[in-house]
């Protein structure tokens, strides 16, 4: 594999045909998510073997060398000069990982349909399979995963506001590389049966199997989200995967 640097408009073509899975007009990359291609992006991948590109309408689609690079950037540090998106590097790990816990490669993973039977071809026993301890360590991350997207945005809304010009336009672009991650992050939690159960910023009635807090909080009382909880099941079948944080609400 090549170790030629990327821009971040050509690591986001990837991380879009990525979450597309599939082929991508490129007029799309633009009206869908506001992605703006130039010859010059497109020729540097398709010279790399990274996509591959067909005419009436002009489309885009990574190559088995593509996935491959992608698959091999799952599993690498923060880049040097990317400050600020150690997030979005750790969501790409979370799928990285859950790939190789699957034992699949990347493509056929993300292919997968949220419907789809165990590898085995049959439906896996709930209480067996969600449960068997290899896929603990999957669950937690992916819940940390899953609490830490609204940090992340919300880290990311606020540098936008300060940001002008030329930093304005890449922050943007992150913005949208790190959106099409956090959903494989979600479809990957939706696989495991994960959700989030309350909204950052929503009022809730505190419960320490719920929440933590570095207060005194009776049990029942009112309380603000700070972050999510995050669980599986509905009802009295609902387990707590993750506790969420919370902090008194003072009258």
């Amino acid at each position: 594999m090549d170790d030629i640097a990327l821009t971040p408009v050509e690591r986001g073509i990837l991380f879009i045909l990525m979450a597309q899975g599939g082929p991508l007009r490129q007029d799309d990359f633009k009206k869908v998510h506001g992605l703006a291609i130039r010859r010059q992006h497109r020729l540097k991948l398709q010279n790399l073997g990274l996509i591959q590109v067909s005419e009436g309408p002009l489309t885009l689609a990574l190559t088995k060398r593509g996935w491959a690079r992608l698959d091999t950037g799952l599993s690498a540090p923060e880049p040097a000069g990317s400050k600020g998106l150690g997030p979005l590097c750790a969501a790409l790990g979370v799928i990285g990982r859950l790939t190789k816990r699957l034992g699949l490669p990347l493509e056929e993973a993300l292919a997968q349909d949220v419907s789809e039977p165990s590898l085995s071809g049959a439906p896996a026993p709930p209480d067996t399979e969600v449960r068997r301890p290899e896929w603990i360590e999957v669950d937690e991350v992916l819940a940390r995963a899953l609490q830490d997207i609204s940090v992340f945005s919300s880290a990311l809304s606020r540098l936008r506001e300060s940001a002008k010009g030329m930093l304005e336009r890449e922050i943007k672009r992150a913005d949208v590389a790190a959106n099409l991650v956090f959903q494989h992050v979600k479809l990957a939690a939706r696989k495991r049966g994960l959700d989030l159960d309350g909204a950052a910023g929503a009022e809730a009635s505190f419960d320490p199997v719920f929440f933590y807090s570095d207060e005194d909080i009776k049990l029942g009382a009112p309380v603000r989200i700070r972050k999510s909880p995050v669980t599986r099941g509905q009802g009295k079948a609902k387990i707590v995967i993750k506790p969420g944080i919370a902090e008194a609400i003072h009258s």
